[in-house]
């Protein structure tokens, strides 16, 4: 889904119990073939699932092994039936976690 709508994400195969985070939104850095990116984690509960989004980042990251420092929650994880509603607060996250790591 993400792809689709701009912003595509690499899904973590992580145990529930390895995580120890809310659901939400999160700033992350995420170490991709031993470069540091900045990046968007959203951990939603049911189904349980992890997604990470490497900001300005265009390569397949598929069977790539990644490692995630968490920074801060930036929002509540919503679930939104709504494509077009998705995309925004998809978009509005994004620009906290761009001003965060720009204040930095």
């Amino acid at each position: 889904m993400g792809r689709k709508l701009g912003y595509p994400t690499a899904n973590l195969d992580t145990p529930q119990w390895d995580i120890g985070l809310p659901k939400g939104v999160y700033a992350v850095q995420v170490l991709v073939k031993e470069e540091w990116c900045n990046g968007a984690m959203t951990i939603q509960e049911d189904p349980w699932k992890v997604e990470v989004h490497v900001l300005d980042f265009g390569a397949n990251l598929y069977g790539e092994e990644l490692e995630v420092d968490v920074i801060e929650k930036v929002s509540d994880w919503e679930h939104i039936d709504n494509p077009t509603a998705l995309k925004e607060k998809i978009y509005k996250d994004i620009a906290l976690i761009r001003e965060l790591f720009d204040d930095a």
